[in-house]
């Protein structure tokens, strides 16, 4: 658990990560919070929603965080009791980060560093729960954002830093907030880009099992991403379009924004959701006709010894064969007439399917 905490003027911001039972009946009996919101965190059963009461506004939304299945098991506490409970968080190159916060129009263009995603990692979601009431934000969260930190070392460097961010009060910190985890996503879709641009680049020449791997877990990212994506799309259009009083007023222009960059993310995920779907088809098809070919293969050369086959279960028991028993030359009316007449019987007809699976360009 991680709790940190900077003051502002009269606004406070209290950044929690990993909340114990014990923190969360400390919040509900400072703030007045409703129970089940902060037991919903805990569980993490909640889907993306925006609740308004009396005292505070609360806004739950989901994220992706990108990284292996093992990592994502042991984050939830479901490793082996054995083996000790070690916090993994994901780790993103600090430059991106900055960028995102500092030059968020980068984001559409940029593509996470190769190392910061090696192969085979899979998209999980990561809960985000901000709590803005008079002079506070709260923001509980699972400590697998790393941009969550950086906004809060961006506030704690100095008195002008905090300004920006805070001095507008807490709905506009928490539209920063969002607007930053929002533009986090678009290095992730680069990525699920680039990865498809690879397989499509390999469906040739990587090994078949290798390839439907990665078009396996390519696809799950995209659905599992998009996902996300639509629970989010219906709040921030809620917001832009002012269902909620609270969260609007000079606000209304930036939730459009954050919209914007929002269905810009939906249409690039469809986007390429649709292209691994057609790689993947490809795919398919290529396999089949590698199968084919070696099942055409296969029924050619079992057709070519049928006729060997028929004559020599005939004949086999009643003929004389080289180096058996009987001896004398290799006369055409000798003692090996009816061997040589079998050979020549079922050379004959292999000779004419040749001749006619090349005429038919089956071979």
């Amino acid at each position: 658990m991680d709790i940190k905490r900077i003051n502002h003027k009269n606004f406070q911001f209290l950044s929690i990560a990993n909340p114990r039972d014990e923190v969360l009946k400390k919040l509900i009996k400072a703030y007045k919070f409703n129970p089940l919101d902060l037991e919903d965190f805990e569980n993490k059963t909640q889907i993306s929603k925006i609740e308004v009461y009396e005292d505070y506004s609360l806004i739950v939304l989901d994220f992706p965080v990108l990284t292996t299945a093992k990592n994502y098991i042991e984050r939830l506490g479901e490793d082996l009791p054995s083996t000790p409970y070690v916090k993994r968080p994901l780790k993103f190159v600090k430059s991106t980060i900055s960028n995102i916060l500092t030059l968020p129009t980068k984001a559409l263009s940029y593509t996470l560093p190769k190392q910061a995603h090696p192969e085979k990692k899979r998209i999980f979601y990561s809960q985000v729960y901000l709590f803005m009431g008079k002079g506070y934000l709260i923001l509980l969260h699972d400590n697998e954002i790393p941009i969550l930190d950086e906004i809060f070392k961006i506030c704690e460097k100095n008195i002008s830093s905090r300004d920006d961010f805070m001095g507008k009060g807490p709905i506009f910190f928490g539209y920063r907030i969002i607007d930053a985890l929002v533009d986090m996503c678009f290095p992730i879709v680069n990525e699920l880009s680039a990865k498809i641009e690879r397989i499509d680049r390999h469906l040739e020449t990587k090994k078949s099992q290798d390839i439907l791997e990665d078009i396996s877990v390519t696809r799950r990212n995209i659905v599992y991403f998009h996902t996300m994506i639509r629970a989010v799309l219906p709040i921030l259009k809620q917001l832009e379009e002012g269902k909620y009083e609270v969260f609007n007023g000079t606000m209304k222009s930036y939730w459009g924004n954050v919209l914007d960059h929002i269905q810009t993310l939906s249409e690039r995920l469809e986007n390429n959701r649709e292209l691994i779907e057609g790689i993947s088809e490809s795919n398919e098809s290529l396999i089949n006709s590698k199968n084919n070919e070696i099942i055409a293969f296969l029924t050619i050369i079992f057709t070519l010894t049928i006729p060997a086959t028929v004559f020599g279960t005939f004949f086999g028991m009643n003929i004389l064969l080289p180096g058996g028993i009987e001896t004398g030359p290799w006369d055409f009316w000798g003692p090996y007439t009816t061997f040589i007449l079998i050979c020549i019987i079922s050379i004959v007809p292999i000779l004419i399917m040749l001749f006619y699976f090349r005429i038919k360009r089956w071979i």
